[in-house]
């Protein structure tokens, strides 16, 4: 869309950073609320809604562009058939990208962890096998259609969109299916059970089943019934709004508790971390692609610039379980971050300061996609590997909404720098955000080493129980200097003095018997 956007308006930059506004935050208010179900719901039945939702959307979206691309360019904002289009282009735009990355997580964040079933090696090797394949399609995918684009035309390219995800779809799904009735372990779901004990009126947060209607008789209904139930239909009507409230209300309780839980977890800061890597306008997006436009770049060298940017990206999934193997995740992820920032302040810099060729440019933000997805495969073990089973959906769909809003807040952040010439601003806000992110991961880091140090203390001391405590409290407050002695040697003192009252009554006994 961005290479479409740029063409349709030549002169601005205000409708590519609306697209992706507007693309951004719909799937942000989505994920609050849907998120959940990736806990509740058959797994492969989720899968299957969200990627079919996703291909009808593409589609669609491919039709609404394909039509406004013959509208009267000259009077284009002044039309209201433009402005239906374009609305209509927005919400069936963002919904597809709420269903990828609702599938996404379902997939890479529960999927995937089932199937390892425990092996951290399998997990880090199959992730990265994952991410390949990802970057292998995002290296064809752009050289493919820019390639079409430069040969034919852009509307060549849009079919091609449109019929590849038409004729993909069912071996996709069948794929799927596969594995789900392959691995029976995909079929069981923690918090299944646990959901059916909750109080929740919702039904967005209730377990799917197909096998609802199981046990229970079809009666025929008789004129009575049907009297009968036509009265209390009327009278259910008066308090359907009281319902309609409570449900709202419950709803938003949910996401406030599911905030809690996100922002109270362990992997709190390493996806703060990971979120302010989305605030970046230099990652080949709607902003960056329509930049390299203004300059004149040729879509060719655009097209190479994204498959090479992708191409640098597999390289970075063959380094990953390398760093992981030898460094651990969490230092892994502190090397990924700092090379990232060098090569990107360096060609940033290159560029705007020293007024060097855009090629520099391109070349920084393409090596540092090495490192970049690094830190990404970094995030995702991170997540599959602290976060429990029954809270993947609602932990992991915090985390997509906040990594929404900070790619959100990049195209605000545009909005107010629109004009191609500014683009140097940009640039150096998405350098800002990536020393957050370093900021970010130094605080998870640091929590991590407390949190493990409190976990060696307990091992090694465990809690007083009961009785053992009270006596302490009393030897205390007796010697007066109880707080300056160790549990251990307290405990020791104790039983000392047991086995003398012990002695002392045994004495005792034997001179009464004497006696």
């Amino acid at each position: 869309m961005p290479i479409v956007l740029m063409e349709i308006f030549i002169d601005t930059l205000l409708p590519s950073a609306l697209f992706a506004l507007v693309t951004s935050l719909l799937p942000v208010i989505g994920m609050l609320t849907l998120s959940k179900k990736v806990d509740t719901t058959d797994r492969y039945k989720f899968v299957r809604n969200a990627l079919s939702i996703q291909n009808i959307g593409v589609i669609a979206s491919v039709g609404v562009v394909i039509y406004i691309w013959y509208l009267d360019r000259k009077s284009l904002w002044k039309s209201s058939i433009f402005w239906v289009l374009f609305i209509f282009l927005l919400i069936v735009s963002s919904i597809g990208v709420l269903c990828s990355a609702l599938q996404n997580i379902s997939i890479t964040k529960d999927w995937v962890v089932v199937i390892c079933q425990g092996s951290s090696d399998l997990l880090a090797n199959l992730n990265s096998v994952l991410r390949r394949i990802d970057l292998t399609n995002a290296v064809i995918s752009p050289i493919a259609f820019s390639i079409i684009i430069e040969y034919s035309t852009i509307l060549a390219g849009l079919l091609f969109i449109g019929i590849w995800n038409a004729l993909s779809f069912f071996p996709e799904l069948k794929i799927l299916k596969w594995i789900y009735q392959f691995i029976p372990e995909l079929r069981n779901k923690k918090s299944s059970k646990k959901e059916k004990n909750t109080n929740y009126k919702d039904e967005d947060y209730t377990t799917d089943n197909d096998d609802d209607s199981d046990g229970f008789e079809k009666k025929q209904l008789t004129k009575d019934q049907i009297d009968s139930d036509s009265d209390l239909s009327n009278k259910s009507q008066n308090s359907s709004g009281n319902e309609n409230d409570e449900k709202e209300n419950q709803k938003k309780k949910k996401q406030r508790k599911g905030l809690h839980l996100f922002s109270h977890h362990r992997v709190f800061y390493a996806s703060l971390s990971f979120a302010m890597l989305f605030f970046t306008v230099l990652d080949f997006s709607v902003l960056y692609v329509s930049f390299l436009v203004y300059k004149d770049l040729p879509f060719a060298v655009i097209g190479i610039g994204r498959g090479l940017n992708a191409l640098f990206g597999i390289i970075g999934t063959w380094i990953a379980p390398k760093l992981l193997s030898r460094f651990g995740i969490k230092r892994t992820g502190l090397i990924a971050t700092i090379l990232q920032l060098l090569f990107i302040s360096s060609g940033t810099f290159l560029f705007f300061v020293f007024d060097q060729s855009i090629y520099w440019y391109l070349a920084g933000v393409i090596i540092s996609r090495i490192f970049l997805w690094c830190t990404d495969l970094v995030n995702t073990q991170i997540m599959q590997t602290l976060v429990e089973e029954d809270n993947r959906g609602v932990i992991n769909g915090m985390q997509s909404a906040i990594c929404g809003v900070s790619t959100m807040a990049s195209y605000v952040v545009c909005l107010f720098y629109s004009d191609p010439k500014d683009f140097d601003m940009l640039s150096y806000f998405s350098l800002a955000t990536v020393v957050l992110s370093l900021i970010f991961y130094l605080v998870f880091m640091k929590k991590c080493e407390i949190s493990e140090e409190e976990e060696n203390f307990k091992k090694k001391n465990p809690p007083v129980k009961g009785n053992d405590k009270k006596l302490i409290n009393e030897n205390n407050q007796d010697s007066g200097t109880g707080s300056d002695l160790d549990n251990d040697k307290i405990l020791s003192s104790i039983d000392s003095n047991l086995d003398l009252y012990s002695d002392s009554d045994s004495k005792m006994s034997s001179q009464e018997e004497k006696l």
